[in-house]
């Protein structure tokens, strides 16, 4: 409870303070301020604040000892750390100090709801103490407050220990086994990797610039002989859950492989098990390399996420042409700079495409017309339907453009069929359609 302060007190200060039964308050130029009861007992905070929740949680390395304090009523610390790939025991979690009187709680293997153990007082006087084991491979968490949440503590150590529990020969990169923790692969960079029954590999690389063209993922045994069957999935751009491909032996032997003509900016990951989640793989090597594109290639921003190509992938095609385009006055234009310069194949040298969000919320890419030397513009009818079907692929057969709908517009050489002149394309434009 706080006191109430005396008329004594209160006779030193200005007219402008008044006081309360709470505690002090300061009125001035129309704003109302509180100072804070001196009860609340405010110590400075520890280089690791803010740390009031699971999802601020910092690291704690295993034997590392890290300072804390709980610097003002009502604080929590969370911290976190990881047991990698054949698990943990004697795990212990320590609190001490000169004075102070601490909870823990232990929450895991990859949860910060799931508790495991709690501790008051098992530690040094009213410290608390954690000792658990074994522990599975994964990710924990620990909250630590103050018993009562009344009371500040001007500075504690927190120490986690474990042993690492018996088992194979871990590789440099465990534990990866959740997106959280994946491991960066630079590009054209070999990493030499081993996989324990049960176990996931989780990697990622960052793609920027203009994006990348031409990227090759693949997994192999760490020497000729060896042998082994993974798994490979890729997802992003920057998210570990949407699924650009995946592949189970397209590689040598019964190694995986996954090849992707283009890809935008941004961070990708790969997932990496063994064919069945059964069986270890002694050594393996994981490869990323693809080519950077050329900053003319570069995606709108409006396009997210891959595209389907529903003619010819011309993605990793350069670009050569500039583009401008724009519909209006019953036309679609686009004037492109290599409409007299691509040579003619039965009277055509170039394909318009279309790049369009369906209803399902995937991109579609195709081509809806052939172009004659020189020619840069077409009707609006051969889209919106009044001339037919000028795409005839679905899903993008049924598409027909309404007002203020954005898409892009792109030119190609040749490939809408199996003829080729030039592998080449334009720049893509957004347009809305009138």
């Amino acid at each position: 409870m706080v006191k109430p302060v005396s008329r004594r007190m209160e006779s030193g200060w200005p007219r402008n303070v008044s006081f309360g039964r709470t505690g002090l308050t300061w009125r001035a130029w129309g704003l109302l301020w509180l100072v804070l009861p001196m009860a609340a007992q405010a110590y400075p905070a520890d280089p690791y604040e803010p740390d009031n929740t699971a999802m601020s949680a910092k690291i704690v390395c295993n034997r590392q000892v890290q300072n804390h304090n709980i610097h003002l009523i009502g604080d929590v610390d969370w911290v976190k750390f990881k047991v990698g790939g054949f698990g943990a025991k004697n795990v212990r979690v320590l609190t001490s100090g000169a004075a102070g009187n601490t909870q823990i709680w232990l929450f895991g293997p990859n949860s910060a709801t799931k508790c495991i153990a709690y501790d008051d007082d098992s530690g040094i006087g009213n410290f608390s103490a954690i000792d658990v084991g074994p522990l599975a491979p994964g990710l924990y968490y620990l909250k630590i407050k103050e018993y009562g949440n009344n009371a500040g503590i001007p500075g504690y150590t927190l120490q986690v220990s474990w042993t690492t529990a018996a088992g194979g020969a871990l590789d440099a990169y465990e534990y990866d086994d959740v997106p959280l923790w994946a491991n960066a692969i630079a590009n054209g960079q070999t990493q030499n990797r081993t996989m324990e029954a049960g176990n996931t590999d989780w990697l990622r690389f960052n793609v920027t610039g203009a994006g990348g063209r031409n990227l090759r993922l693949e997994t192999a045994g760490a020497t000729a002989a060896a042998t082994g069957d993974t798994q490979v999935w890729l997802y992003g751009p920057n998210t570990a859950s949407s699924l650009i491909a995946a592949d189970d032996d397209s590689g040598a032997g019964k190694f995986s492989l996954i090849q992707v003509a283009s890809l935008r900016p941004g961070t990708y990951y790969a997932k990496i098990r063994e064919y069945g989640n059964d069986a270890a793989i002694p050594a393996y090597r994981v490869r990323a390399g693809w080519t950077t594109a050329d900053s003319n290639g570069a995606w709108p921003a409006e396009i997210t996420g891959p595209i389907t190509w529903l003619h010819t992938d011309v993605s990793s095609w350069p670009v050569t042409a500039s583009l401008t385009a724009s519909v209006g006055g019953g036309w679609i234009n686009f004037p492109y700079s290599k409409a007299r310069v691509w040579p003619a194949v039965n009277g055509v040298n170039a394909n318009p495409w279309v790049i369009v969000k369906w209803t399902d919320g995937r991109w579609y890419a195709a081509t809806f017309e052939w172009l004659r030397f020189g020619q840069a513009s077409k009707p609006v009818g051969v889209l919106d339907g009044s001339m037919g079907d000028h795409i005839k692929k679905p899903p993008l057969s049924n598409w027909r453009p309404h007002s203020g709908e954005r898409f892009g517009i792109m030119v190609s050489g040749l490939a809408r069929d199996g003829n080729r002149n030039v592998l080449e394309r334009s720049n893509v434009v957004m347009v809305t359609w009138p």
